[in-house]
């Protein structure tokens, strides 16, 4: 390995200007060019001993610097225990000198790149770091093979070509992170602006609520002419009412005259009654008396028989006393003859009286009755009054009510008006707001071309990340072109071959990711997009915008399904990096 000692006609490459160690193609290339073979790979092993041997007074000197900067200090302190660090770069050190140069080494420098990355370490006081390294073990190295000039010469080449290769790997990866931030920002943006899918709703919905508006309004006109009419109804109710109300108080007021009337009428009847039964009694008496007379003329009757008797006995000495006897005999018959007719009257009498009595009794308590019930009525009356008071206020309050909706709906109406003239102004804005969306996703997408130079290191997931947003940008525009914010004649749509999609998949993708399932199903809805982009265009352009709005639709779904297919191929990629980065 050092059998050569002299300096004359040195050369560090072998002839073949090639590495002869087996790398994939990135990391061929660095090889080749920096010259590390598996020759230069074993003196950088040999180099191990050196290091171990002063390794503590490297590692400690290499902190001891960086405390000296404030902002490194600040990193320290505020990311990391110092002795945890101090055991990784030790351990970074030894895989330097003993690590296989492939993928895993690969992804163990691009771990620790990105680790200080997230802790804010720039690459202006990364790559310094590194030569601080140098500083501390080059010296060593000199002082192990200072008798031996081509050894030393040999030792510090490869151990710098390695450390050289490691910084690529730095920069690469700053790099990509810094193109990742670039690509994923403006991705993302682009990605927003391009999935605002709302605004041809938004210009639809406000379209169809100017419609609305305007029929509510034409609705609200004929609601506040009925309003007006029926307010006037009820204001002529509302009089009528009143006029009810005043001829129901009358009514009222007459009826209680005629209560107080049959009132007195219901009095003086109970006192007819009772003179009736007075009468009824007299006349009962004075059929009793009629009776006493009968008996005292039947009696007399029989004195004036019994003096006939006694005068015929007599003889001539009784002829005068049988005169009287016969005399008062005529005035007992005349009697009894004149108190049989006065009987006879008086049971006519006594009929008619009780008959009287009977009729005014039943004329009494139907009178009574009457009263009775006219009572009743009259208080439901008053009660009805009450409540038909209490009506026609309602009614009045009512039509008060009625002629303030009947001037709310005529504000109601204005305020439609205006509310369909905001409307048809919102439209216009939204349809400006829309346009400007489109032409500010141009914008940030004429700005990322521009951006994004050759120069830019970009790791294939990013690359995936810029054909995604490609392929969004481009059914954007198909969109939009249903919007009336863009104008695409049909041959300006491309076939799934000549987009920036199409080129990427059959160009650098199918290179690298040919063989992978996840590459291929992408093909199939790919050219389907491209189809019913054509199919959408030339529907627009001869005025079938249904059939366009229906692609547009269709199309929407299958660049979908390109869109979960081109991110599950970059999470595969995204994954199979995951399984090397296992060195912190």
């Amino acid at each position: 390995m050092f059998a050569k000692d002299k300096m004359t006609n040195y050369s560090y490459f072998n002839t073949e200007h090639h590495s002869d160690i087996s790398a994939n193609e990135r990391l061929k290339e660095k090889l080749d060019f920096l010259g590390i073979s598996k020759i230069q790979k074993e003196i950088v092993h040999s180099l191990k001993g050196v290091f171990e041997k002063h390794h503590q007074e490297i590692v400690d000197k290499f902190y001891a610097r960086l405390h000296e900067v404030s902002f490194l200090h600040q990193i320290l302190v505020n990311h990391a225990d110092e002795q945890k660090l101090k055991k990784t770069f030790y351990a970074y050190m030894i895989s330097l000198f003993d690590d296989k140069l492939d993928l895993e080494y690969v992804f163990k420098r691009r771990a620790i790149a990105e680790a200080h990355a997230r802790i804010g370490l720039t690459p202006d006081w990364f790559f310094p770091a590194f030569t601080l390294l140098n500083q501390l073990f080059i010296p060593h190295i000199v002082q192990a093979f200072a008798k031996r000039p081509a050894v030393m010469t040999d030792a510090l080449l490869a151990y710098e070509s390695m450390i050289t290769l490691d910084q690529q790997i730095v920069v690469e990866t700053y790099m990509e992170l810094q193109a990742n931030s670039f690509i994923g920002g403006l991705s993302t943006i682009i990605e927003y602006n391009a999935n605002i899918d709302e605004v041809r709703d938004l210009l639809f919905y406000q379209e169809q609520q100017m419609k609305d508006s305007a029929a509510v309004s034409a609705a609200m006109e004929e609601l506040n002419a009925g309003v007006e009419e029926v307010s006037s109804s009820i204001a002529s109710v509302a009089h009528d009412a009143t006029d009810t109300i005043d001829k129901l108080d009358s009514g009222v007021s007459a009826l209680g005259a005629v209560m107080n009337s049959l009132h007195e009428m219901d009095a003086e009847q109970v006192t007819i009654a009772g003179q009736v039964d007075q009468l009824y009694g007299r006349v009962n008496s004075m059929s009793k008396l009629t009776d006493a007379i009968k008996s005292i003329a039947d009696q007399t009757n029989m004195l004036a028989l019994n003096a006939s008797i006694e005068a015929a006995r007599a003889g001539e000495h009784g002829k005068g006393f049988s005169v009287v006897a016969e005399e008062v005999r005529k005035l007992a018959d005349s009697t009894k003859q004149s108190v049989a007719h006065i009987t006879d009257d008086m049971h006519e009498l006594h009929s008619i009286t009780s008959e009287i009595k009977n009729v005014t009794s039943q004329s009494s308590n139907r009178l009574h009755e009457g009263v009775e019930k006219l009572a009743n009525v009259s208080a439901d009356l008053q009660g009805m009054n009450v409540g038909i008071h209490e009506i026609g206020r309602h009614f009045e309050e009512i039509a008060a009510i009625s002629q303030e909706q009947a001037a709310a709906t005529d504000d109601i109406t204005a305020r439609n008006h205006n509310i369909v003239e905001a409307i048809e102004k919102g439209a216009a804005i939204g349809r400006r707001t829309g346009e400007a969306v489109y032409q500010l996703s141009k914008m940030i997408d004429e700005y990322r071309v521009r951006s994004i130079s050759k120069n830019m290191k970009m790791s294939q997931e990013d690359l995936l990340q810029l054909a995604i947003t490609d392929h969004l940008l481009w059914r954007w525009k198909v969109y939009n072109l249903l919007l009336g914010f863009e104008k695409i004649d049909e041959k300006d749509v491309a076939s799934h071959f000549d987009c920036r999609l199409g080129k990427w998949y059959y160009g650098e993708a199918k290179r690298l990711f040919g063989d992978s399932p996840l590459y291929r199903v992408i093909e199939a809805p790919h050219a389907r997009v491209h189809s019913l982009a054509k199919e959408a265009v030339q529907a627009y352009n001869r005025g079938d915008r249904p059939t366009a709005e229906r692609c547009l639709r269709d199309l929407a779904d299958a660049s979908r399904e390109v869109m979960e297919k081109l991110t599950s191929l970059k999470e595969s990629i995204i994954a199979e990096k995951q399984k090397h980065r296992s060195y912190m």
